[in-house]
């Protein structure tokens, strides 16, 4: 069978987005047919979702089209703000006018092809389009007292990246969780990666046998890791495909002993393991940990049916599982399937015993998943306040008619959980204590009701949220700067150490101090005192389409893009054996 003689869609949605732009290219010249195939709009679809994981709006969509968005965004603006200090500037110079403090989003330079942001306490992380991970600013930034800024050893958890760097790691990652002080990603085979210093990452295997990574704990069997975050402080929490929830802490228990005892192996080694930047590349040096994870209770047995948030009669249509995670301070929520919201309270897992107790917990029933309806239930959510009706009986704000939350965001004791389509809703909760006694506020910002909101992030202070428009909306304590709003909404003009609250939600404008150009964000984080977006420039992609129209083929978007295809950094002999442990050999 030829290539011709393949199905339409095994090409389309299997084979084609595989190929680096530079062989689709050529593959594209080689016929009339195949240069048809190559600019079909769903075909570039599925390359912006495999390669961004990103889906414009149908407005978006009609206005340019797919192929003309991958070309946008094919090497975006990468913009960050805010407290930008212990590296996290990027650069090796500070700007003299702010110093520490960026209250506008100042541009930043990486010679990748970033496809998302992640951010830490005192860090910015980055995947690019390879399934790297480069990183800049500092790890935990409460132990770099006494460090060297200038060649630091990366095997410290507080050493610095004045500049982004790549880590160097004999696989592709595919999303990464940021926690105060550390950080945990997924890899391509579904494997669970932890950092607590960027030049020593631990790799999960949950086996006694180095032989065999891939065996997986028995709590663990036969299933896979399909999302992995981190809590505030040093635990991960990670999701399977069959909707259990493991949490495993990094100061204690078994995590901590092999760590410690693996770390000082290497650090007797001398320079053996430096763990030093070289050519813009941290070395890395790999260290096995046995996880013995604890497993998190069962869902409740009582919960109600919920059908796009209405509670209906009878049973659900498929079983009741998990299918989203979000870590804060010792605190998990989940996302089910059905699209009720849960929390659970992992308070005491960083105690010397913490890990025991938490277990007869939850083998009692004390500690358990607990039910959250006013942010699962569409009638719980239309009885709030701000869609009380005003004058004339009619509401300020229309309610949402359905419910179909598709994220949620968690960091500290605040919580966003997102509903998207035709009636977007965001509810923000708050954790409010009285002595023994803690709830949930929910809060519903009149400014991003049915603004079609697409993406949201919550940080220690403050928070974020993007419309499918491309305009990011910040609001919440702005500390150094971290709204990007400049000095709107201060009541302390140029005085970047005190801090101020922005109760409503603004846009932040990423063309202060340059020629006014449209600029559409399609991606954002925040953490910590600092944020960062990902963006593209509006006005370059309208002179492109003004020039060649919506028709043409493929090579008239691609020919002036870069793009060598994935290769690893990985070219040393140490990394040999773990390629292929990491395959499924043995060592």
């Amino acid at each position: 069978m030829s290539l011709t003689e393949l199905p339409y869609h095994l090409l389309i949605d299997h084979l084609l987005p595989l190929l680096p732009l530079s062989a689709l290219l050529s593959f594209a010249s080689t016929s009339k047919h195949f240069a048809s195939v190559c600019a079909d709009p769903i075909f570039w679809k599925r390359k912006l979702e495999i390669d961004f994981k990103y889906y414009p709006s149908p407005e978006i969509v009609s206005k340019w089209g797919f192929r003309l968005i991958y070309r946008a965004i094919f090497r975006p603006k990468i913009y960050i703000w805010g407290h930008l200090a212990n590296g996290r500037r990027g650069v090796l110079s500070e700007d003299p006018q702010y110093g520490e403090a960026f209250p506008y989003p100042v541009s930043l330079t990486i010679n990748k092809r970033i496809v998302s942001l992640y951010s830490g306490g005192w860090s910015f992380h980055a995947l690019d389009v390879s399934g790297h991970i480069h990183v800049w600013g500092t790890l935990n930034g409460a132990a770099d007292f006494g460090l060297p800024l200038d060649d630091p050893s990366f095997a410290e958890a507080g050493a610095q990246a004045s500049t982004p760097l790549q880590l160097d790691l004999p696989t592709r990652f595919v999303s990464i969780g940021c926690g105060r002080a550390h950080s945990a990603a997924l890899d391509i085979e579904r494997r669970v990666w932890v950092f607590k210093q960027w030049g020593r990452p631990s790799l999960l295997t949950f086996t006694g046998s180095l032989d065999a990574p891939t065996t997986r704990h028995p709590m663990i069997a036969d299933t896979h890791v399909v999302q992995v975050d981190c809590g505030y402080s040093h635990f991960v929490a990670f999701l399977t495909e069959d909707g259990r929830v493991f949490a495993m802490w990094l100061s204690n228990g078994p995590y901590r002993d092999q760590s410690n005892s693996l770390n000082g192996a290497l650090n007797n080694e001398g320079d053996g393991y430096p763990a030093k930047a070289v050519n813009g590349i941290i070395g890395c040096t790999l260290v096995q940990i046995d996880a013995e994870p604890l497993l998190l209770p069962k869902l409740p047995t009582d919960l109600p049916t919920l059908r796009a948030g209405t509670v209906v009669e009878g049973p659900a249509s498929e079983e009741l599982k998990l299918v989203k995670i979000a870590a804060g301070n010792a605190m998990i929520i989940g996302l089910t399937n059905q699209g009720h919201i849960l929390f659970i309270d992992v308070k005491g897992g960083n105690s010397r015993w913490g890990t025991q107790v938490l277990q007869e917990q939850f083998s009692s029933g004390e500690s358990r998943w607990n039910y959250l309806p006013q942010f699962s239930e569409l009638r719980q959510i239309i009885a709030d306040p701000v869609f009380a009706p005003g004058e004339d009986d009619i509401p300020l704000l229309i309610p949402p008619t359905t419910l179909n939350i598709t994220q949620i965001s968690f960091h500290w004791e605040s919580f966003i959980v997102l509903s998207t389509g035709a009636s977007s809703c965001v509810l923000v909760a708050q954790l409010s204590r009285s002595g023994m006694y803690s709830e949930f506020i929910r809060i519903i910002y009149p400014a991003l009701h049915e603004r079609d909101i697409v993406s949201v992030a919550a940080s220690e202070s403050h928070f974020a949220a993007l419309d499918a428009n491309g305009t990011l909306l910040t609001w919440g304590i702005d500390q150094r700067g971290c709204l990007g709003l400049g000095e709107l909404g201060r009541n302390w003009k140029h005085d970047w150490s005190r801090w101020a609250i922005v109760e409503n939600p603004l846009p932040v404008q990423f063309s202060f101090g340059q020629s006014e150009r449209k600029n559409f964000c399609f991606s954002m984080t925040a953490g910590g005192w600092h944020s960062g977006a990902l963006l593209f420039d509006c006005d370059a992609l309208d002179n492109t389409l003004e020039e060649k129209g919506t028709g043409g083929v493929a090579s008239d978007y691609l020919e002036p893009l870069d793009d060598p295809g994935y290769t690893s950094s990985s070219s040393g002999s140490r990394w040999k054996k773990w390629k292929r442990i990491l395959k499924g050999g043995t060592s």
